[in-house]
């Protein structure tokens, strides 16, 4: 019996290289002609994660394409940690994003294509479209890193504190707070993630069993990088066909800096009452609340 995808039944993994050397894991699962879904991942994640959602989109006539980021999952890690999660800028990812979109089965891909990004994926795919590196018929964002949910005060002490650490040197240690554990491997409650105990449970007992592909903190280096990607996309304005979703008890990326794009962008703003950062890892009446808005929006371009 062959050995079941990344993605699920009827997936396969995809072996990329991305501009600067460095070896990446994609994965891409076929659907049934409607066009291709490019899922772009937060931070800590890895495919195995969205087999369930890829699946989801390929019941819809999707096809998937997918990868693990430099770092993560099942990609190389070139801090030479196999925990900690680092980059020097930003820009790195936007090569890993290039390697995927010119892997041979996605690039000559047929009918249109779409992205959904979730979380720290939400800033790299905005960039990607906002530098026109990437376009797409339509784009869904699920609770993307536009900010973090910090007060201005802890912001700007965490910039600092970050941009000092760097410039002395210690971009890739540890930053406060962070460590070898990942903090999707234990599922407490209350839970930043999720309000759905099974689902936090599921979580937790996937990267526990995957523990090769998990990711412990960031580093300081990540964090003076995110910072500034941050603050660079905030003033620029998305003219694409976007939607957002976020949760009402979201806890993990800001609420403020959603709304604020979505207003000011003219995106169209899915708020789920009771949902926190993963989004498609919610209670069922939340998950269909979701699904509902992505297929409302997706029917519609």
């Amino acid at each position: 019996m062959a050995e079941e995808g990344p993605l699920g039944p009827g997936s396969s993994p995809l072996a990329l290289t991305a501009a600067d050397g460095v070896r990446l894991r994609g994965a891409l699962l076929p659907g049934a002609g409607r066009g291709t879904i490019l899922l772009l991942q937060g931070r800590t994640e890895f495919c195995e994660k969205y087999a369930g959602v890829a699946q989801d989109f390929a019941a819809r006539g999707f096809s998937v394409a997918t990868l693990d980021w430099r770092g993560q999952g099942a990609s190389a890690r070139p801090v030479g940690h196999p925990r900690k999660g680092h980059v020097d800028d930003f820009t790195e990812f936007q090569r890993d994003l290039a390697a995927l979109l010119a892997a041979a089965p996605v690039a000559a891909a047929s009918g249109p294509r779409a992205m959904v990004a979730h979380s720290m994926g939400g800033a790299i795919g905005l960039r990607a479209l906002l530098d026109g590196r990437l376009t797409v018929s339509a784009a869904v964002f699920c609770s993307p890193m536009w900010g973090l949910a910090q007060g201005r005060a802890v912001a700007l002490a965490g910039r600092l504190m970050a941009g000092a650490a760097v410039a002395l040197g210690f971009g890739r240690a540890y930053a406060p707070g962070g460590g070898d554990d990942s903090y999707a491997a234990s599922d407490p409650e209350p839970n930043v993630l999720t309000a759905d105990p099974a689902r936090a449970a599921w979580l937790a007992a996937l990267t526990r069993a995957q523990a090769d592909k998990a990711l412990g903190g960031p580093t300081f280096g990540w964090l003076r990088a995110a910072y500034a990607e941050m603050a660079a996309l905030a003033p620029q304005r998305l003219r694409a066909r976007a939607m957002v979703a976020v949760g009402g008890e979201e806890a993990v990326v800001s609420q403020s800096a959603i709304r604020a794009r979505a207003a000011r962008d003219g995106l169209a703003l899915t708020e789920i009452a009771g949902g926190r950062h993963e989004l498609f890892l919610e209670t069922p009446a939340r998950r269909a609340q979701l699904w509902a808005a992505i297929d409302g929006f997706l029917a519609a371009q």
